[in-house]
């Protein structure tokens, strides 16, 4: 990890410990929000990311997260496991965290936001799901990326990322996500699901 990945670790450390982050948020694995009937008559969301041409899709119910780069399944036991991203994965879930070995996420929920902190796959994140939009940062700034509320049911926004080539000037790329079902109730979407989609199409 880099002398600046190490530093804003210190720093989110330091945020954590003075200020409250909110309300662990319950991992409830097998359930989308809401009543059996509710769940019978739908049974996940959908999210779609555009940039540059390039179309990335995930898909969620309660019991599976699928799409181009995830293809997980839920045990019934805390326990989601498959494949994200070309790696094999058993994501282990308690109240507030999410983990797999480089991935150590704690979740906390506010009156207004969902807050996702921690590692990525080696990478730190920092993660805010509004109903407005989301942002984020990821190894303290090296790239970040917003997606703004832009109507019927979708969001669009831009990547940023300091590129080592042109001697640290920002790179952007648009970014357009469209969300359908119970996706379009971020940031109360089911968790982990909606979480789990979310980050699989995200350029991390």
């Amino acid at each position: 990890m880099s002398l600046l990945s190490l530093l804003a670790s210190a720093l989110v450390l330091t945020s954590c410990a003075t200020t409250s982050p909110g309300t662990p948020v319950a991992m409830g694995g097998g359930e989308i929000a809401g009543s059996e009937q509710a769940l019978a008559q739908d049974l996940g969301g959908d999210l779609r990311l555009i940039s540059l041409g390039r179309t990335s899709v995930a898909t969620y119910s309660a019991s599976f997260v699928a799409g181009t780069a995830v293809d997980l399944t839920f045990n019934g036991n805390g326990v989601w496991f498959g494949s994200l991203g070309g790696r094999n994965m058993s994501f282990v879930l308690s109240p507030a965290r999410i983990y797999s070995g480089d991935v150590q996420l704690q979740v906390y929920r506010t009156e207004v936001d969902l807050s996702i902190r921690g590692t990525w796959f080696g990478r730190l994140l920092i993660l805010t799901v509004t109903k407005d939009g989301i942002s984020g940062m990821v190894d303290g700034g090296t790239c970040t990326f917003t997606l703004s509320n832009a109507g019927a049911d979708e969001y669009s926004g831009s990547r940023t990322c300091l590129t080592a080539l042109g001697g640290g000037v920002p790179a952007t790329n648009p970014l357009r996500l469209i969300v359908s079902r119970d996706a379009k109730k971020m940031p109360d979407a089911a968790m982990p699901q909606y979480l789990l989609a979310l980050l699989s199409i995200l350029p991390i």
